[in-house]
């Protein structure tokens, strides 16, 4: 892993942003992150990024996140449904944890 060489520490200017999906089918994504920020030693320059995917997590999943630092959310076309006027829009629970997400950002 990059950080147990100290890697992550000589990006003293830089930032690291890391791509995570919100579902993996084999395992928890945000047990990733945890495992790779631990390995970092809790670096500051280290955010996750959030892809969403078509499903989302339980309620519970989704909450772990507001709590992250997060700098980014990636929404992939796919993950759009078309609503009765025929435009993309995301699923009511898409949109309720974007909501969220947007009003945990606004606070800090």
């Amino acid at each position: 892993m990059c950080c147990r060489d100290q890697t992550a520490n000589k990006l003293s200017y830089g930032q690291l942003w890391v791509r995570l999906p919100l579902v993996d089918a084999a395992s928890d994504p945000w047990e990733w992150w945890n495992a790779l920020r631990t390995m970092c030693e809790y670096q500051s320059h280290i955010h996750p990024v959030l892809q969403f995917t078509s499903d989302l997590p339980s309620e519970a999943d989704l909450a772990r996140w507001l709590a992250e630092p997060l700098k980014a959310v990636i929404i992939p076309t796919h993950v759009f449904l078309t609503n009765r006027a025929g435009f993309p829009a995301l699923s009511r629970r898409h949109q309720q944890f974007l909501n969220k997400l947007f009003s945990v950002r606004s606070c800090r």
